[in-house]
Parts: C-alpha cells; structure tokens; sequence
C-alpha cells in the first residue's frame, strides 16, 4: 500500500488531470466555433502500469524524523514524457481545427464573393439590356420627331420663301418711293442751303464790316484815352517833382562862395517815398557843394507825395530820378 500509495496514485491523478484539460480544449473550441464540428481525433497514450510485488525503494529513516511525514516521491521519467506528448498533442488538434476553421471560412468567402459577382453580372446584364432597348426606342422615337420636324421645316421653308418675295417685292415698291422722295428731299435741301450760306455771308461781311468799324473807333477812343491818360500822369509826374524840388530846396543849406557851381545827383526811392540811395552824377568840382545836395535830399526824406501814383507812374518817373542844384 505503501508503493501504491507513492507512484499509483501520482500516476491516476496526472492522467486524470490530462483528461480534463482536453476535455476543456475540446469545450472551447466548440464554444468559439458554434457552426464548426470537429472530427473525432485518436489520442495514443501509453497507460503505464506499476507492478506492486516490486520491493519498494528503502528509504533511511532517521530516529529524529520518524514522526515526520514520509518525503515526495522523485518524478518518473515516464509520466513526464506521457506528459510532454499529450500537450504536443492538444497543440496539434488546435492547430489542425485552426486550419480546418480557416479554409472553411475562405471558403464560404470565396462563394459568397463569387455569388455576389455573378449576381453583380447579371444585374448588369439586364442594366444593359434595358438601356439598348432605351436606346432603341429613344432612337425610334427620334426618327420620328425628325421626320415630323423636317416636314414642318419644309413647310415653315415654302412659307418663309413666298413670304420673303412678297416682302422683297414692297420692299422694292418702297425702296423707289423713298428714292423719289430723298432726290426731292435732297434737291430741295441744296436749294434751302444755298440760301442760308448766301444770308450768311452776307451777315458776315456786314458783321466783319461793323467790327472793323467798332474796332476803328475803339482804338481812336483808346488812343484818346492814352493820351489823356499821358499828359495827366506827365501833369501829375511834374506836379510830384516840382513839390519834391521845393521840400529838398528848402532843406539845402547852400555853402557860401558856391555862385557858378553846378551839381547832378540820381536820387533811388521807394514806392513809399524813402531815398535808399543818392549818387553824384555830374560834380560841381566842390566836395562841400556836392555834400550840401546830398544832405539836402536826405533831410527832406521821405518823399510822400509818390505814395499817391500807381505802380507804372512810379517806376516810370520816379524810381530812380535826377535833380540838378544850383545856387
């Protein structure tokens, strides 16, 4: 009982245990593969059997471990090959079953595209075969309209013709009626602009007569004017000056001994009536005579009576003028 006890029962329960595992694979596959049946697999085990006549190994027991409980059997080489070979076999039934589950479902792939494709053909087939017979009929009934429309066209054609010659024929009626009508039309145009550019020339001369006229006794009144204009701005320059000779006359302190001297000097104003500038032109050939003029001028500066000119009046006479002393 002891030797039973040891191997035996090791033996039992890892076969037990074996069994149960492919029991489980064969349950999951199936669980997984509800459509799929597997064939039944053959499974070569090698059943070992323990001879229990066999004297048992002699274990030494000690004194001290005599209580204990007996040590673990060593494993048996056998049971560990027995083993190695069930899981290579379950590898290989899973394998096979994958395989199997693969080409099957290729398989039903495959139909299932080929029915659809030929499905697909067919369809198309019968898509063909209703768009020709569309065609035809569409290409019938195209014939028809055509006919129907180039009758029409002839007839609209021979109307459209008759009625273009009816109207070329009034057109001509008219085109003559018009022509007529424009050569009088012309003719009696012609006739009005002759007149009107006899009338106009004659305007014309009248009116180049009259301007030269007017404009004779424009430049005679102008002249006139000028003239006027003239001698008053000389009475007015004389005036002016004849004022400006008595101011500085007044100022000039003559030198004594100065009897018989003569000097000119240019005097430079501006517009308001100041000497910005006084220059002996002719000397008297005394400094003293010449140096009384001068200073004669520039006390009588400014000269406001120029204020009153226009601008022509005073660069005319007096911008730069000259004045001659003499005692």
């Amino acid at each position: 009982m002891e030797r039973f006890g040891g191997y035996s029962l090791s033996v039992l329960f890892a076969l037990v245990i074996h069994a149960l595992l492919v029991l489980g694979l064969f349950l999951n596959v199936d669980t997984d593969q509800h459509l799929i049946q597997p064939r039944d697999n053959i499974i070569n085990a090698t059943v070992l059997t323990v001879d229990d006549s066999a004297p048992a190994p002699a274990v030494p027991v000690t004194p001290s471990e005599a209580p204990a409980q007996a040590a673990p059997p060593a494993p048996n080489p056998e049971t560990t090959r027995l083993k190695q070979q069930q899981n290579e076999d379950r590898a290989r039934i899973a394998d096979e079953k994958q395989r199997k589950l693969v080409a099957e479902q290729k398989a039903k792939t495959a139909a299932a595209q080929k029915a659809k494709q030929q499905a697909e053909l067919a369809k198309a087939k019968a898509l063909a075969d209703q768009q020709r017979a569309d065609q035809a009929k569409a290409k019938a009934e195209a014939e028809t309209r055509k006919a129907e429309a180039q009758a029409k066209a002839k007839q609209a054609a021979d109307a459209a013709a008759k009625k273009r010659a009816d109207q070329a024929r009034a057109e001509a009626a008219k085109k003559a009626k018009q022509d007529a009508e424009a050569r009088a039309k012309r003719l009696a145009d012609q006739e009005r602009k002759r007149l009107e550019d006899e009338a106009k020339a004659k305007a014309a001369a009248k009116a180049a007569a009259d301007k030269a006229r007017a404009d004779e006794l424009a430049r005679a009144a102008a002249a006139e004017d000028a003239a006027l204009a003239a001698i008053a701005s000389q009475r007015l320059a004389r005036s002016i000056a004849s004022a400006i000779d008595q101011k500085v006359r007044r100022q000039w302190r003559v030198p004594p001994s100065s009897d018989g001297l003569e000097v000119q000097v240019r005097i430079s104003l501006t517009p308001t009536g100041d000497v910005v500038g006084v220059s002996v032109t002719d000397s008297s050939g005394s400094p003293a005579f010449d140096r009384s003029a001068r200073s004669a001028i520039e006390r009588a500066s400014p000269f406001d009576e120029v204020r009153t000119l226009s601008s022509k009046e005073f660069e005319s006479n007096f911008r730069r003028f000259a004045m001659i002393f003499r005692p």
